[in-house]
């Protein structure tokens, strides 16, 4: 694959620019991520990102009986290969030959519709399950050759049926995400840009696969965030206790962060509350939310925060850290719709009273990140990388301008960087959010020395901001949202210039957040075209821009 360029296009001033726009769904960057992910839609519903090639496998449907190598007790019909427990020893449904590449990373999907036992999954390189699971079972390889192939495999007598059986390579592709204002989808896309998360809670979706105590689950009753019909209702019952659903049996760590989120929408209650189940990891900690009016209620032990994702669904978040190494359940609990609910507390309860979930994620951080689907299993989205735009010719070692319009994911904790460079920290211009709460760095080096380093606070770095440096020998610049706030006389430029990456020059402290906007300038721009390149057109524009609720 090519490696993309930034696009040269002219600027109404008449000068000229690169700019970085999340226009399609590539970009101008490669981007890296060795698993799905989940976005916000032009719809505004949440969808997964595609992230993979064609499909490789021919007839993996069994649309008919051809294109696979049947063992005994193998049949092919009606969109299904089946095997009828006939095999006195294991008997294998092999694909035919598949072209790959070596080096390169596939994703590989069986879909078990049923087993009696014994079902198992080889391919060209040995074996990749001695055990496949009722339902869709995903696998990821690297391949080792130019051909491969697919066999799944019935142990002695095994009966049971599949179908659905894919290969795919992996490619790297943005995830364009949309911004949420009331609900509604507004704003262009922007890339968005995650650290690796692993989402702790193994049914997501599947809340009948929770521990109830004193609620009742109804299945798929509502349209969820994702737009099908799959959420669940949770209902009290008529006892005098704690009403609340939970699951899991996972160790907390002492003195680590963790956040719990969950998709809710009120149904004939309006308030739900987050929190462990172990009293040691979190004494009295909880976080309750108003499912009516958007807002959050009585919170202690931690952070809260409640989006609202349209439709009457709200994303809940709790984030705490343990107080204690301690085993834990997640729960969520109704309370009676009081917004001052202390932890786990009991009332009588009311069979008419229920909300409606969808989507928990229980992960370990300190802030919430896109959602994670799990079936059965916890379930990692790899960390996300974007780098390999431009080249020596698209930059100017003399002057120019570097525009970043971003969000940070969280306030401080990490270093996050975006540069221009020569590939290593000799020769760069970065801008870039320090591990300290709202607070941003631009930095030029040139020869392994410092030329210009502004170290600024803002008034918010979640939210998006307009960010400019601007280079040439003694003549440096930050602009931010409209205003200059930092400025140096004296300096060389830099020398060699020839990529620009979201990460550091020597390939370090990866920018993990939305990025709406990255622009380069070739020449530096004056003052006042600095301040309307940093600023909003108006002040709707900017409320819609910081997706501002209250104003």
């Amino acid at each position: 694959m090519a490696k993309p360029k930034l696009a040269l296009i002219p600027a109404a001033q008449g000068d000229k620019f690169y700019s970085v726009l999340p226009s399609d769904g590539v970009g101008d960057f490669d981007f890296t991520r060795n698993s799905s992910a989940t976005r916000i839609a032009p719809t505004g519903f949440i969808e997964t990102s595609e992230l993979f090639g064609s499909e490789l496998v021919t007839n993996g449907d069994f649309a008919t009986d051809s294109d696979w190598t049947k063992g005994t007790g193998w049949s092919i019909a009606n969109g299904v290969a089946a095997l009828d427990g006939t095999q006195t020893t294991g008997s294998g449904l092999g694909s035919t030959t598949i072209s790959v590449v070596s080096g390169k990373r596939y994703k590989i999907v069986v879909n078990v519709l049923s087993s009696s036992s014994g079902f198992r999954l080889y391919d060209s390189y040995g074996v990749i399950a001695y055990g496949l699971s009722l339902g869709v079972n995903v696998f990821y390889i690297t391949a080792s050759s130019s051909t491969y192939q697919i066999t799944p495999l019935g142990l002695s007598g095994t009966t049971g049926s599949i179908d659905n059986v894919s290969v795919k390579e992996q490619i790297g592709k943005s995830r364009l995400n949309y911004d949420l204002l009331n609900g509604k989808v507004v704003n262009c896309p922007h890339y968005l840009l995650e650290p690796a998360r692993t989402n702790l809670i193994t049914y997501s979706e599947d809340f009948s696969q929770w521990t109830v105590d004193r609620v009742t689950v109804s299945e798929n009753q509502i349209i969820s965030p994702n737009g099908t019909l799959n959420a669940d209702s949770i209902a009290e019952n008529s006892e005098n206790n704690i009403h609340r659903i939970y699951i899991g049996s996972i160790t907390l760590t002492d003195n680590v962060d963790y956040t719990i989120t969950v998709f809710a929408k009120k149904g004939n209650s309006k308030v739900i509350q987050l929190t462990p189940t172990s009293t040691s990891a979190i004494g009295s900690g909880r976080a309750n939310f108003d499912l009516d009016n958007g807002v959050l209620g009585a919170v202690s032990g931690g952070t809260a925060e409640i989006k609202d994702y349209g439709n009457g669904w709200y994303r809940c978040s709790y984030s705490f850290e343990a107080l204690a190494t301690a085993t834990s359940a997640i729960s969520v609990n109704l309370v009676n719709d009081d917004l001052n609910a202390a932890r786990n507390v009991t009332y009588l309860g009311n069979t008419n009273n229920n909300v409606y979930l969808w989507g928990a994620q229980f992960e370990q951080g300190s802030y919430p990140t896109s959602y994670i689907p799990t079936t059965g299993t916890a379930i990692t989205r790899a960390a996300e990388s974007a780098n390999g735009s431009g080249d020596a010719a698209t930059f100017n070692d003399s002057e120019g301008v570097l525009m970043l319009e971003a969000s940070a994911l969280a306030n401080g904790g990490t270093n996050r960087r975006i540069t221009i460079s020569d590939g290593t920290t000799n020769n760069r211009i970065l801008i870039g959010y320090t591990s300290s709460d709202n607070e941003i760095i631009a930095f030029l080096s040139s020869g392994g020395s410092s030329q210009f380093v502004s170290i600024s606070s803002i008034p918010k770095s979640t939210d998006f901001n307009k960010i400019v440096i601007k280079y040439k020998v003694n003549d440096f610049a930050l602009w931010v949202n409209g205003f200059e706030l930092a400025t140096d006389t004296s300096g060389n430029a830099p020398i060699g210039l020839n990529t620009l990456q979201f990460k550091d020059g020597n390939s370090t402290l990866d920018f993990y957040g939305n990025t709406r906007e990255v622009q380069y300038f070739d020449s530096a721009l004056t003052d006042a075209q600095l301040e309307t390149l940093t600023s909003w057109t108006s002040l709707q524009e900017m409320i819609t821009s910081q997706l501002y609720t209250n104003y």
